[in-house]
């Protein structure tokens, strides 16, 4: 047991100043006349009460007794000390990110930080301490927890191993915050363990208990490549650079080196262009590089003192590229970030096909609209045909109207059948015929939720006419109804994806509703998603693969991984070029590249923070002790009715 208010026991002398109280009481004396027969007969009921009165008296003492000294135990505040308390020990955070990296003659950042750490766990040991070393990565860990001297060897044998191997300081961002976080048991063991971080981060305010070893050196510096992208503007594209130096004031060539570009099918490699511009990178301010071309009549932009511009001629114009690499020309102390690569330039070639003997310019309209709102993603190759040999094969997108019905479905693309008016081999429905409403529109009904309808209100859709089926399979689900009748319906199998629109669009107020371009987006991205939304990622983001097969394989620093759940979420924790391949339900074989880069914020090899605090003062004190202030608390109830009781029948 432990008090843990010891001048609480002065209230013990409240129990002199009771006693005072019961000398100082007046005694007084009991005279007994008897002259009447009444005076003796109450004598004798008084002679026969006086020991229960003394002894009431007597428990009326005890009770004020026990009263104070419960009250002095709860103001001293009595408790038993679960857990064991060690004099000497330390928290030791290695801060394990990309910045980190940095090196100068005496090796890295990581390195001495590893090498302190090492120091500062021998001299806890020394004064026989706990030691626990955490590593603060994206996601930190311990490397050690409460280790005692008897786990010195242990301890650095496993420091060494995290100096030795190269993947142990990660390529992304730290949290350190975090890491503190993550040693709040060992601070409900032992409160007063003291917090020790390795690290290159400057830090304004530090609460008491953490102590910031900064392992930058004199002489550091860093010149990177903080962002590049590309966009398509006018048909043509422009890349846009942005470079940093830190620590060190230089003139830098930034070079774009531009692979496969303008491809065709006469030259399907297409050539290699390189470009080179000279910048001067200053007071760690960034600075952004564009190279673009400019349009017939086009003007220069205005000029930007962070902007130099590099202007493509007329013969280099980049309509498209397999790939581009950017990089700074000059050595530094952390050459990890000094170059980017970009994809994304040669787009998928999705063929689509529409067939209408009536064709309207309801489905021309929105497929060219189609084309441009998606031109990041594909490259929509159009045809239309009305009359002639209808085709069911070599297309990835067939759109069938009115009585334009194939011969048979294909199998190799999505087929969207609007108001078919013919049956055709493996649909697995037969047309019956119209229904007409004379000309009354009547609005659909949903059937069930689908992610063809995303956002699509079904019950503004409207129709005069739709057409009747004598049968359908039971494979079909139907998402939307007219007078009960299915009017929308989907089939989606490895072997056929097929939508079936049993209505007109010239009796049917859909084309003017922006339910249209929705639902028809909507199609594309149920059937034909993108694997993953962009080609370029930081280190350790979260990256969203979905897929039209039933697997993908990601390779990246030889190594291949399968995913075969979609929608998936995967994370790319080394910079660099990853490969994604897969062969689609129409046996189409597709391969992508992305590239994940060094976080721009740790670039800045001179890291800045506001503030860290200390959660030795969120520490709660009733996780490390047992309080007898609840059972202190009870006694005390308790005793105040004893006394109330012996006090009530005293007045009685």
């Amino acid at each position: 047991m432990t008090l843990m208010n010891l001048i609480g026991l002065l209230s013990l002398i409240s129990l002199i100043i009771l006693l005072i109280i019961y000398i100082l009481k007046p005694n007084y004396q009991q005279q007994f006349i008897s002259s009447t027969y009444i005076w003796k007969l109450s004598l004798k009921y008084r002679k026969r009460k006086l020991p229960t009165s003394k002894l009431r008296n007597i428990l009326l003492i005890i009770t004020q007794v026990l009263l104070l000294l419960t009250l002095t135990a709860i103001i001293v505040r009595p408790v038993n000390i679960t857990k064991e308390v060690v004099e000497n020990e330390s928290i030791l955070i290695i801060d394990a990110s990309a910045s980190m990296r940095t090196s100068y003659d005496d090796g890295t950042r990581f390195e001495r930080a590893i090498d302190l750490a090492k120091t500062k766990a021998n001299e806890t040991f020394d004064k026989e301490g706990a030691v626990t070393i955490v590593v603060s990565n994206n996601n930190p860990y311990f490397l050690i927890e409460r280790g005692t001297v008897n786990s010195r060897y242990e301890i650095d044998n496993r420091l060494d191993n995290l100096k030795s191997n190269p993947l142990s300081c990660s390529y992304g961002e730290t949290n350190l915050s975090d890491s503190i976080s993550l040693c709040h048991d060992v601070l409900i063991e032992n409160p007063n363990a003291n917090i020790y971080i390795y690290t290159d981060t400057t830090i304004s305010y530090v609460d008491e208990g953490i102590q910031i070893i900064n392992v930058c050196t004199e002489g550091e510096y860093n010149f990177a490549v903080l962002d590049a992208y590309a966009e398509s503007v006018d048909n043509y594209y422009t890349f846009t650079v942005e470079v940093a130096g830190f620590g060190r004031d230089e003139n830098v060539n930034v070079n774009l080196s531009v692979y496969g570009a303008n491809a065709t099918d006469v030259d399907p490699d297409g050539v290699t262009y390189e470009f080179t511009v000279d910048v001067d990178l200053n007071n760690d301010t960034p600075k952004r590089v564009v190279f673009m071309s400019l349009g017939e009549n086009q003007a220069p932009p205005e000029y930007d003192e962070n902007t130099e511009y590099y202007y493509i001629e007329d013969s280099e114009k980049i309509f498209s590229y397999e790939s581009a690499h950017i990089e700074i020309d000059i050595e530094d102390c952390f050459m990890e970030d000094n170059f980017i690569e970009i994809y994304g330039g040669t787009k998928e070639n999705i063929k689509v096909v529409y067939c209408s003997n009536k064709s309207n310019s309801f489905f021309n309209g929105i497929l060219f609209v189609l084309r441009d709102a998606l031109k990041d993603r594909y490259h929509l190759d159009l045809t239309e045909i009305k009359s002639g040999d209808i085709p069911y094969r070599g297309y990835d997108f067939y759109i069938y109207e009115h009585e334009m019905m194939p011969d048979v479905t294909p199998n190799d693309g999505i087929v969207l059948y609007a108001d078919p008016q013919k049956d055709t081999e493996s649909t697995g429905f037969r047309v019956y015929g119209y229904y007409d409403l004379d000309k009354v529109s009547v609005s659909f009904t949903q059937e069930e939720e689908h992610p063809l309808l995303n956002q699509v209100v079904v019950d503004n859709i409207t129709a005069s006419r739709y057409t009747e089926l004598t049968e359908r399979d039971r494979n079909y689900e139907v998402l939307a109804t007219l007078n009960s009748r299915p009017v929308l319906m989907v089939k989606n199998e490895e072997n056929y994806k097929i939508v079936v629109m049993l209505f007109s669009v010239h009796y049917s107020n859909l084309t003017l509703l922006k339910e249209f371009p929705i639902f028809m987006v909507n199609m594309f991205d149920y059937f034909l998603p993108s694997t993953v939304d962009g080609n370029s990622f930081e280190v350790n983001d979260a990256v969203k693969v979905n897929s039209r097969s039933q697997e993908i394989r990601i390779t990246g620093y030889d190594d291949t991984t399968t995913i075969d759940v979609f929608p998936s979420t995967i994370s790319l924790s080394l910079p660099g070029t990853y490969t994604i391949e897969q062969t689609t339900y129409f046996g189409k074989n597709i391969t992508e590249k992305i590239y994940a880069k060094i976080p721009k914020d740790e670039s800045n090899i001179f890291p800045e923070l506001d503030s860290i605090s200390n959660p030795i003062s969120a520490v709660d004190e009733y996780d490390y002790i047992n309080d007898w202030l609840y059972y202190l608390a009870i006694a005390l109830c308790g005793l105040v009715f004893i006394e109330w009781l012996l006090k009530g029948n005293e007045s009685a």
